[in-house]
């Protein structure tokens, strides 16, 4: 019973497997995890074969699913190194070669017997093996990648917000679960006992699953694809699984496996396709109805006053008025139409994010001077803030500043969104533009004086069209794109990230910062 158990959860990881592979292997953390499930399938279903074979196999079993711990291990650090995290830059040949190196190291000590594997006997509970020195090395191997793994996960967890995050809670989940009862009946009892070595791939499933859940979770096309999916994966699965059983008709299995392997493709490739054009006409009727939303209450009064005024002037009632009055009529339609400019720019730009996951062009990417881009938003600034008889300050804490890489044009918009808002919404004080660094990033702050936001609506303020309940009483004009936006550019950067702090009727400060 526990060997078929063994053989089903391998069953199952090689499902997942193939799940991960027909979704796409463009995306490096889906690639790794890919082969960290396809070492693990091997790692398992080595072990149940270790149980299930004669005693003259078994050692060779042992030695499949003893390499196989030790690349699935390997790839699991590639893969949390590399979750949503595109702009780590290429690893070259040397550190890939490096990375393996403990691999390599144990693919040679098995394979020469080098005081790995001191013996081995047939017990009454089964096979047994005893340990030699050289697992000391195996050991370090595997406690200090999985350790930097999900250290790696843990620190990515504490920087990100969002859909990433609720990803990360299922992997810390599943990870450390899994990795309390594998290291426990995997690693360090088989220096006492053998007996219980079949525990640890029980509880791996758990990490499996909660990663490729967190994985799939916001990207799935429907429950159609994803029962092709798994239905096509664990039928591989099981075809593959069946070459290694009886000998006869070897070369006709691998190649129904194979063919398996072709029709399946186009199969799920076909509904992967239909859901695919389903779910763009689904985006685009959303679009057509936030961008209906938006023309018959944002667009409305700015329009509604250009219209009004510009009658007044074809009527020629506003030339009986004195010549200041006048002026302010002109005024008024040029400051409509600035905020109608704005707000048309905003549905432009938020449609542009409108992706999976947007991305800064990397043609234009360069290092950015923080300080003179700040100072150039704070004297675009200034008449507006001058009006309403707000104090806007730059405030630079340290003599020099890094420059970041970045897109300086998305990047004052993004910066400049959250100023223009901070402008808006406060009646009376000040605006502060700070710029600081420490020893590991550069922090850009926006505080205000303001209206602040309510606690109600700070889980939502990063939304597309969303405001707070007192900004809409305040401001009745605005679209409701501008934090969506910012928060989008940010999130593009490497390792960067925006938070804020508020309190009602005190103000709010905004806090972006990026590594260096």
């Amino acid at each position: 019973m526990i060997t078929l158990t063994l053989l089903l959860i391998s069953l199952l990881n090689g499902g997942l497997a193939a799940l991960i592979f027909f979704r796409g292997l463009k995306n490096k953390a889906n690639f790794f995890f890919f082969l960290t499930l396809v070492a693990t399938f091997f790692w398992i279903f080595g072990l149940g074969m270790f149980r299930m074979s004669s005693f003259e196999n078994g050692i060779y079993w042992a030695t499949l699913f003893y390499i196989s711990a030790s690349f699935c291990i390997t790839y699991f650090l590639y893969f949390a190194l590399f979750f949503d995290n595109k702009n780590i830059g290429k690893i070259n040949f040397l550190n890939h070669l490096l990375i393996h190196s403990p691999n390599i190291i144990t693919i040679i000590i098995l394979l020469a017997n080098f005081h790995f594997i001191k013996d081995y006997s047939l017990e009454p509970w089964g096979k047994s093996i005893k340990l030699g020195p050289a697992y000391f090395f195996y050991v370090t191997h595997i406690v200090s990648y999985m350790g930097y793994a999900i250290f790696a996960i843990i620190k990515r967890f504490r920087n990100v917000s969002g859909i990433e995050k609720t990803q990360l809670k299922f992997i810390v989940f599943g990870t450390i679960t899994a990795s309390i009862f594998a290291l426990a009946f995997n690693l360090f009892l088989p220096f006492y006992t053998y007996q219980f070595v079949w525990i640890g791939p029980y509880s791996l499933i758990i990490m499996v699953v909660a990663i490729t859940y967190a994985i799939t979770k916001h990207h799935l096309m429907g429950i159609k694809t994803i029962t092709s999916e798994i239905l096509v994966g664990l039928l591989l699965s099981i075809l593959f699984v069946n070459i290694f059983f009886n000998d006869n008709n070897l070369w006709f299995k691998i190649i129904i496996f194979l063919v398996a392997i072709l029709i399946g493709y186009f199969l799920i490739r076909s509904v992967f396709k239909e859901v695919r054009q389903r779910e763009h006409i689904e985006k685009l009727m959303k679009m057509r109805s936030e961008f209906l939303d938006i023309a018959s209450h944002q667009l409305k009064t700015p329009i509604s006053v250009i219209m009004g005024t510009a009658s007044m002037f074809r009527e020629g009632s506003i030339g009986k008025l004195p010549k200041e009055q006048q002026k302010k009529f002109v005024e008024n339609i040029y400051r409509k139409s600035v905020k109608l400019s704005g707000i048309v720019r905003d549905i432009l730009s938020a449609s542009e994010f409108d992706t999976e996951k947007f991305s800064l062009p990397e043609g234009r990417l360069e290092p950015v001077d923080l300080e003179k881009l700040l100072i150039k938003i704070k004297d675009d600034s200034k008449e507006e803030a001058d009006e309403k008889g707000l104090e806007l300050n730059f405030i630079k804490t340290r003599a020099k500043i890094s420059p970041i890489i970045s897109d300086e044009f998305y990047l004052t918009q993004a910066i400049a969104n959250i100023v223009d808002n901070a402008i808006k919404y406060t009646k009376a004080g000040r605006i502060d533009i700070m710029l600081d660094e420490d020893e590991k990033e550069v922090i850009v702050k926006v505080k205000d004086t303001g209206v602040g936001i309510p606690n109600e609506d700070k889980s939502r303020m990063f939304g597309k069209f969303e405001r707070a309940r007192n900004a809409r009483d305040m401001y009745t004009d605005g679209s409701g794109l501008g934090l969506f936006i910012s928060k989008e550019i940010i999130d593009a950067h490497s390792e960067a990230s925006i938070k804020f702090n508020s309190e009602e009727n005190k103000g709010t400060e905004f806090i972006i910062t990026f590594q260096t």
